[in-house]
C-alpha cells in the first residue's frame, strides 16, 4: 500500500483534490462561516495551511517528469464518485454536506451544473499540475544533461 500511494500520479492526484478544496472552501464556504476558537484554528489548518503543505511537499518530494497528459482525466474519478454518491445519498436523506450541492433549495439541473463546473476546475488544476511535473522534469533532465 505505501509504494502505491507514494507514486507520482497518486501525489499529484491528491495535490490537485486538495487545492481544490482549499479554493472551494475559501470561494463558496468561507463567506457563509465564520468560525471561532479551535474551530478556527482547525479550520485555517484544514483548508490553508494543509493545501499549501501538500503542494509544497508535492513540488519538493515528489519526482517530476513522469505524469501524462490523461492522467487529470483519470484522477476525476474520486470526484465523480463522491458526486454521484452525494447526489444519490442527499436525495435519500435530503440531508446535504454544502449548500451549493442542496438538491432541495438549489433544483437537480443547479447543483448538477455546480458539479459540472467543480469537474472543469478539478481538470484545469490537474492539467496545471502535469504541466508543472513536465517542466520540472525538463528542467531536471537538462541539468543533469549539463552536468555530464
Amino acid at each position: 500500500m505505501a509504494r502505491w500511494s507514494a507514486s507520482e500520479g497518486v501525489r499529484a492526484a491528491i495535490a490537485m483534490y486538495i487545492v481544490v478544496v482549499g479554493v472551494v472552501y475559501h470561494v463558496l464556504l468561507h463567506p457563509n462561516w465564520n468560525p471561532t476558537g479551535w474551530s478556527l484554528v482547525v479550520n485555517l489548518v484544514l483548508h490553508y495551511v494543509m493545501p499549501a503543505a501538500f503542494v509544497l511537499d508535492w513540488l519538493w518530494f515528489t519526482p517530476k517528469g513522469r505524469l501524462r497528459w490523461i492522467d487529470p482525466a483519470k484522477w476525476l474519478a474520486f470526484p465523480l464518485i463522491y458526486g454521484g454518491w452525494t447526489l444519490v445519498h442527499g436525495l435519500a436523506t435530503h440531508w446535504w454536506p454544502y449548500g451549493f450541492v442542496n438538491v432541495d433549495q438549489l433544483g437537480l439541473g443547479r447543483v448538477v451544473a455546480i458539479f459540472g463546473g467543480l469537474l472543469i476546475f478539478f481538470l484545469i488544476v490537474g492539467l496545471g499540475l502535469v504541466g508543472l511535473d513536465r517542466l520540472f522534469g525538463r528542467a531536471a533532465r537538462d541539468s543533469s544533461t549539463l552536468a555530464l
